[in-house]
């Protein structure tokens, strides 16, 4: 069991997940504008190796992105849907430093680096020339061309977070972080913490 008091502290180990408000600011990638707003799942673990510091690993679900637009060739030719999407799955390494205030809460601040695994597909497909149309609808499994692009994004990420422990080896955090990947990334965060 997790004692995490500074008088009586002894090193551990814990797990965190839950759900994350992402925010990604709008910026371009092969001529199509990316602009997400998601909330994907974290998971995280941690080692706290004294009552002020730790080490934190994490990862978050993919934040994707679709957007397509429409383009006519001549007066008398069929339509062209072109639709790019956009999947990125992001990993950070950080370094965190905790201020007790009591047994109950805390306050943290982290600090490190994120890296995004990014993957870009755009696809090209016919669109039949209907006076009536919902809107574009174009992938890979329809599209007469296909392209995809592979990159590793990495910045720098910081942020803080309240944590209220309602036991030894539970504990709730409200957390907001900033990066700098591609235009700018913030995530508003409520997560749940096991200590063992």
């Amino acid at each position: 069991m997790a004692n995490n008091s500074a008088s009586e502290f002894t090193p551990y180990f814990s797990i965190e997940t839950g759900l994350v408000w992402s925010s990604l600011n709008k910026f371009e990638l092969d001529s199509f504008n990316v602009e997400s707003e998601d909330l994907p799942l974290k998971l995280a673990a941690s080692y706290q190796f004294t009552p002020q510091w730790s080490a934190k690993v994490g990862t978050t679900q993919s934040i994707i992105e679709s957007s397509g637009v429409e383009l006519r060739i001549d007066e008398n030719a069929d339509l062209i849907t072109t639709e790019a999407l956009y999947e990125t799955t992001l990993f950070s390494i950080e370094g965190g430093y905790t201020i007790l205030f009591n047994e109950s809460w805390q306050l943290d601040f982290d600090a490190g680096v994120i890296i995004g695994k990014e993957k870009n597909e755009i696809s090209i497909c016919p669109t039949a020339n209907y006076s009536f149309r919902i809107g574009p609808s174009c992938n890979s499994s329809n599209a007469t061309s296909t392209s995809s692009n592979k990159s590793t994004e990495t910045s720098f990420i910081f942020g803080t977070s309240v944590m209220y422990n309602f036991s030894d080896n539970w504990g709730i955090k409200l957390g907001y972080n900033f990066s700098g990947y591609r235009e700018g990334l913030t995530k508003r965060e409520f997560l749940v913490q096991y200590r063992f």
